[in-house]
């Protein structure tokens, strides 16, 4: 991976973490999409079972769907650290991990009861 492709993913999981990259799930379990004008990205991970290891991907297609480039690591090897990382800001970002999280301690602190009585999970 060149330095340019590893200075966009390090603006990406910056723009993730201020909360002003707004990405999208895709049908893959632990696959994101973050669309732009003329091209989108996907990052994904996933346990690759024929090798014992995760695996972390990067792909930038054009505006026509067309695979531009595409970056695969394993763990094992360079890059997959970035992209792990990448892929962990996503995944907070798109769950509101820190929102949630904050709405919580907001709840606690008040002086109000929290929870409902016989309220059912919702899944």
């Amino acid at each position: 991976m060149d330095n340019k492709i590893k200075g966009l993913i390090e603006k990406l999981i910056s723009k993730t973490k201020s909360g002003k990259a707004h990405w999208g799930k895709t049908s893959s379990e632990n696959e994101y999409k973050l669309a732009f004008k003329n091209a989108m990205i996907t990052s994904d991970t996933w346990f690759d079972n024929t090798t014992g290891m995760q695996v972390a991907d990067f792909i930038i297609r054009n505006n026509r769907g067309d695979t531009i480039q595409q970056f695969v690591f394993h763990e094992s090897e360079d890059g997959f650290e970035l992209l792990k990382n990448l892929n962990a800001s996503i995944v907070e970002s798109y769950f509101k991990v820190d929102e949630t999280i904050n709405d919580i301690f907001n709840e606690l602190d008040s002086d109000k009861d929290v929870g409902k009585k016989d309220d059912p999970l919702p899944f």
